[in-house]
């Protein structure tokens, strides 16, 4: 059953504005009344403590200095007059950007990620991968001969001795090649840690009855600023323009939990040689040859990944040990920040006038995820990568 609660703290109200004009020969008295500070809304489940309920809070915040201060002579044309008044833009509701979260990926997306990241059976190296791509090794040495004959060339001739295709060649070398061998082999160094760090996550696994897992990227993150240069009217109804200059901030993160169970007890102690084997085998994914795996082995999947999420969707089904898990949380978090200041020389006369706007939205949903497909705003790395195989393919 689903419920809401909300709580406010209102302002004190009572303010008011005065006008006298000759125009109509008339002399106005406006109040304002209390408007809501800050203002609170969550909306959850109850009675289902037997499963992840959907969770949803807002926190509106208004934290203004009233305007305050006169011109004029009481009674005479042209009087104006402030007394702890809130200007009209403090009353305007402060929504979150409409494309903040197009910038991160899916709720789906991120599902399926939290569980390809957390998943017990994930290797830190594949082994096999590793052998596979050392093929590739002799080319690689071969481009070094290369690369040093092209400095030569670039030495005598400038830059006329640089060949485009032979530098992407030799970029795309480094970026597909030597970088991630370089990476694999420094973990294949450091392999005793991976290895007990595995162990450590199969002991509390089965120990404790289940792995708590939390997953955090800093792809998953966005930030817009936004400074209006022109100013904007914050209140105007007492016949002068009083102007603020308005900047906008937004964030906006997500990030996913997951719970992870053992399928069955494993037929050996924790503390036992079978048990260290098992973690040595996960860590170099040589319990068997995955669908993961196989997915990596195959050329160009790394540029299909790049649209599509099958390489997180088979990192997250790949079970070298039983394992479930309970359905996926993503949590998303916003925040938006709007700050208004008095431009320099405008209405001297009334003082204040200034103040934020706060809103701060949280969110909680499951999701299983799901294979999908999309256009992503690519990277400085992804598009240095298409355009060095544009390069090395043009004739």
């Amino acid at each position: 059953m689903s419920r809401t609660r909300t709580r406010q703290t209102n302002t004190p109200g009572g303010g008011y504005r005065e006008r006298f004009t000759t125009v109509s020969s008339s002399f106005t008295q406006l109040e304002n009344s209390a408007y809501p500070a800050v203002y609170s809304r969550c909306d959850d489940e109850v009675n289902r403590r037997d499963q992840d309920n959907p969770l949803t809070i807002d926190f509106v915040s208004r934290n203004w200095i009233p305007l305050n201060g006169s011109t004029g002579v009481p009674g005479v044309s042209g009087y104006r007059l402030y007394r702890d008044y809130f200007p009209s833009g403090y009353y305007v509701d402060l929504a979150h950007p409409s494309g903040l979260l197009s910038a991160i990926p899916s709720v789906s997306d991120v599902a399926v990620a939290t569980l390809a990241r957390s998943n017990p059976s994930r290797p830190a190296i594949s082994i096999p991968n590793f052998l596979y791509e050392l093929k590739d090794l002799p080319g690689m040495i071969r481009d070094i001969g290369r690369l040093r004959i092209q400095g030569r060339n670039a030495a005598a001739k400038g830059l006329q001795g640089v060949h485009p295709k032979v530098a992407s060649n030799h970029y795309l070398s480094y970026v597909m090649g030597w970088s991630p061998l370089i990476s694999d082999l420094r973990k294949l160094l450091d392999f005793q840690s991976h290895v007990d760090k595995k162990a450590r996550e199969l002991h509390n696994l089965y120990a404790n009855g289940g792995l708590q897992r939390r997953v955090r990227l800093d792809s998953w993150k966005h930030t817009i600023e936004d400074t209006y240069d022109s100013s904007r009217t914050i209140e105007s109804s007492l016949g002068l323009l009083i102007n603020c200059r308005v900047t906008d901030f937004s964030t906006v993160e997500r990030w996913g939990t997951v719970r992870w169970y053992p399928a069955s007890l494993p037929p050996f102690d924790l503390g036992s040689r079978d048990m260290a084997r098992l973690a040595r085998d996960l860590t170099f994914g040589m319990k068997g040859i995955s669908p993961k795996q196989a997915w990596d082995a195959i050329p160009w999947s790394w540029l299909v990944s790049w649209f599509t999420n099958v390489d997180e969707f088979l990192g997250a089904h790949h079970n070298a040990i039983p394992l479930t898990h309970s359905t996926p949380c993503v949590m998303t978090k916003r925040f938006t920040r709007r700050d208004y200041v008095r431009i320099p020389g405008n209405q001297t006369w009334a003082k204040g006038g200034e103040g934020a706007h706060i809103r701060e939205t949280k969110q909680r949903v499951t999701n299983s995820g799901s294979l999908s497909a999309t256009i992503p705003f690519l990277n400085g790395r992804q598009f240095s990568i298409l355009g060095a195989l544009h390069i090395q393919r043009k004739r």
